[in-house]
């Protein structure tokens, strides 16, 4: 027990102190997109999703407010209200009761939000809002019993140490229905991964609910209340509630008169192929994850046209402590070109994934069949990419590379120049690298239209009455290399379809982010704000 708590502590001052700039490296050594520094949100890298058990590095993390500043050996848990037995825990108290270990896939109700056309408000989460960790802490059944909940008792209402930031903000608090806290598997989970509960994560005490939506898993909980009402907050009455009818697009509504998100609707997601891999031709084996919180998953099909025809994955052996269904399938890859890969599971209770997603107004619940898009190519094109992922993204982004005008002894002479830093390439890999590297295509195209355009610039006039319609020109030529010609993303991430608010884009534009570079010079304000106009116009 010294040592749990003595490890966590090392944890708390690590983290605890770190400045939003801090946490945005922290984010990024860690392999997580950041989504926003102040709550700090963050969802996974893509390589984090592979394995069956989510490292504790890679995986996302949703916020509502700061991460608050814990003392781990005063930390208290209390458990009262409507109960016979109020009682108080510490985190010795509970390291000290019987502990149960179990996986549970935690998953973001508002998962895959930005793919929702039109966009809704929100954390613009891609695919990375979910993860699989092993949790080990005290079933909250046990510590019920020993408070004896009266009859009157309905709801558990819990809320952790985070606060917010003003006065009038809503604390974040959640209540969930006695019969689910009862469950054996909802626990106050002390471990993830089997190391003492991370701060971000929720140390030194989360609450896990299993099969349920992420907005239940109370972080740094310090109060479970008995109740016999749900909480009259914000965060109950307005937040996370779907409407019980389907609404039209842009339909107003009252989100008091809907139903709290509560289980997780079946669910797949490919995680081999990755978006634009490069296959070769040939037998590809492709694995994905299923999960579902009506039940277990017992189907999970392929599809390469469409949805015209599905073929059966084969899953995997299932975990006796739970956590997602692994599935695999042989595919065969007979030509060069662009594939689009659809995956869809269904559960024990007849549940399956839809093809199209149900627009609703909180851009909650996508669950709609996941999809992938490769390219099949050259065997050894493919060979070339593997090496290029394993020996060039340990030190470069990829948008970096690939925008790169260069042609085969360009690419010979960066090998060299990399082999000469400490790149550890080998004879046999340097041939292979060079037939992927000298596959991609040329962005010198762009930069002669760039040219061309800004001669004739005079000739493109920009008045009162211009339409969200007049950035199209700007983006063709400026953004369209790296974000794709509708804006669907390609080297750059997707434009189309997110709430990107002006200031943020400008900034990004004029001064550079990450990989890409500053333009500020060579588009005017007003051209950039065309650009921007275009990307957010509502969709056709």
């Amino acid at each position: 027990m010294h040592e749990f708590l003595k490890t966590g502590w090392r944890f708390l001052l690590a983290v605890v102190f770190l400045t939003p700039f801090h946490f945005q490296l922290f984010a990024s050594d860690e392999k997580l997109k950041v989504h926003s520094e102040r709550p700090l949100q963050a969802e996974s890298d893509p390589a984090a999703l592979e394995p069956f058990e989510t490292p504790i590095s890679g995986f996302f993390i949703r916020n509502h407010h700061d991460v608050p500043i814990v003392d781990v050996e005063k930390h208290i848990v209390r458990i009262q209200g409507l109960v016979e037995n109020p009682i108080s825990l510490t985190i010795a108290d509970l390291a000290g009761l019987p502990q149960k270990s179990l996986y549970a896939v935690l998953e973001c109700s508002g998962n895959k939000r930005s793919f929702q056309l039109p966009a809704a408000g929100g954390i613009q989460w891609e695919n990375g809002a979910v993860g699989n960790a092993e949790w080990t802490g005290v079933s909250l059944r046990d510590l019920l019993e020993k408070a004896k909940p009266q009859k009157s008792a309905r709801f558990i209402t819990v809320k952790g140490a985070d606060k917010p930031a003003l006065p009038n903000t809503p604390e974040f608090i959640r209540s969930i229905p006695l019969e689910k806290a009862n469950d054996p598997d909802t626990l106050l989970a002390l471990k993830m991964n089997r190391e003492p509960l991370p701060l971000l994560h929720g140390g030194p005490v989360r609450l896990v609910v299993p099969r349920w939506y992420g907005q239940n898993w109370i972080k740094w909980v310090t109060e479970i209340n008995l109740t016999a009402e749900e909480d009259p907050g914000f965060y109950m009455k307005k937040a996370y509630r779907m409407p019980k009818k389907q609404l039209k697009v842009g339909e107003e509504w009252n989100s008091e008169t809907g139903d709290p998100i509560r289980e997780v609707l079946v669910q797949s997601l490919i995680v081999a192929p990755r978006p634009d891999e490069r296959v070769g031709t040939g037998n590809y084996e492709v694995r994905g994850k299923a999960f579902s919180g009506f039940g277990t998953i017992v189907q999970v099909e392929l599809s390469w046209d469409d949805g015209k025809i599905w073929h059966s994955a084969k899953l995997g052996s299932v975990n006796p402590k739970g956590g997602w269904q692994e599935f695999e399938f042989t595919m065969p890859i007979k030509k060069k070109g662009t594939y689009r890969l659809l995956s869809r599971a269904k559960d024990s209770q007849g549940n399956i994934q839809p093809m199209k997603h149900a627009w609703n107004p909180g851009g909650y619940l996508r669950n709609a069949v996941d999809g992938v898009s490769f390219l099949g190519v050259d065997p050894k094109i493919a060979e070339g990419y593997s090496i290029y992922k394993n020996r060039c993204l340990t030190c470069h982004t990829e948008g970096l590379i690939l925008s790169q005008p260069l042609r085969e002894g360009g690419w010979k002479k960066v090998i060299g120049k990399m082999k000469s830093f400490g790149a550890k390439i080998s004879e046999t890999e340097e041939p292979l690298l060079l037939v992927f590297l000298n596959s991609i295509k040329s962005p010198s195209k762009r930069s002669e239209q760039h040219v061309s355009y800004q001669t004739e610039s005079k000739k493109y006039q920009i008045n009162s009455q211009t339409t969200p319609q007049d950035g199209q020109n700007h983006y063709e030529l400026n953004c369209s290399v790296c974000h794709g010609v509708n804006g669907e993303g390609k080297i750059g991430p997707r434009l189309r379809g997110r709430l990107i608010p002006k200031h943020q884009f400008f900034s990004a534009v004029s001064q550079g982010k990450n990989s890409m570079p500053a333009v500020g010079e060579q588009l005017k304000q007003k051209e950039i704000e065309l650009i921007w106009a275009y990307i957010q116009r509502p969709t056709e």
